[in-house]
């Protein structure tokens, strides 16, 4: 996730190579080691194929989180309004976890633990857009002097 955050962060911004590299290159390392202990060693491996949980249907997964996906698309479009880029590493989050959840690895499944984090976090950020519409919308019928205008 943070690989991928400053990945899109140096896209955006034309930061220093170094730095993405000296990021990028170790996370690689370790993924390359944990793929070369998958094949080589017969206990890693036997672990490994009777790991097999399967992720359900892209549907489900979307109905799972329900009305949390509607205020958090509202959060990231505040988050792009009012320019706050520390929604990025969240967004990469959730980017990561889904292509993860949806890899063709065993375990795919556990990969959605944790994922609710990120969709709160957005969800939370999109609540006062919903809120200011609700406070808006009754304030059309309060007296004048209730409500604060």
């Amino acid at each position: 996730v943070i690989i991928l955050a400053m990945a899109f962060y140096w896209w955006v911004k034309r930061q220093e190579l170094k730095s993405i590299i000296l990021t990028v290159v170790p996370a690689v390392a370790g993924l390359g080691y944990y793929f070369w202990a998958m094949k080589t060693f017969p206990a890693i491996a036997a672990w490994g194929a009777q790991n097999n949980l399967l992720s359900p249907d892209f549907y489900y997964f979307i109905l799972g989180y329900g009305l949390l996906w509607i205020l958090a698309v509202l959060g990231i479009k505040r988050a792009f309004v009012h320019d706050e880029r520390k929604t990025l590493i969240i967004l990469c989050w959730i980017f990561a976890g889904i292509v993860l959840l949806y890899s063709p690895v065993g375990p795919q499944r556990r990969f959605v633990s944790g994922l609710h984090i990120p969709i709160v976090i957005l969800a939370g950020f999109g609540l006062p857009v919903i809120l200011e519409r609700v406070i808006k919308y009754f304030n059309q019928f309060a007296p004048d002097g209730i409500g604060g205008h």
